[in-house]
């Protein structure tokens, strides 16, 4: 969103009208949509991952499914059992395998 408002502002700044418009002002606006096309889709993938996870009936997120046991990304060994808090000491070592 910082890039769009840069670009906007640019706009503006520069004096542009809608018949002089500057190259580079169409780049930036081009960045600006590229960049925010990215994390939405990257924001769109985790969550779609997350759902999976859910459904399989585990998590590698931590606090987002507290009715399911996370795991370890790497291990896949249980760092919090369903009904322990999502935060604390507790989650340093890992108990068991799933």
């Amino acid at each position: 969103m910082t890039l769009g408002f840069i670009s906007g502002g640019a706009y503006f700044v520069s004096g542009a009208t809608a018949e002089t418009v500057q190259p580079w002002l169409y780049a930036l606006l081009a960045a600006a949509i590229l960049l925010f096309s990215v994390v939405m889709f990257l924001s769109c993938a985790v969550l779609v991952g997350a759902v999976r996870e859910e459904t399989a009936g585990y998590t590698t997120t931590g606090g987002m499914s507290p009715h399911v046991p996370q795991l370890n990304y790497l291990t896949g060994e249980v760092v919090r059992e369903v009904g322990q808090p999502l935060t604390g000491a507790q989650n340093t070592c890992p108990k068991k395998r799933l």
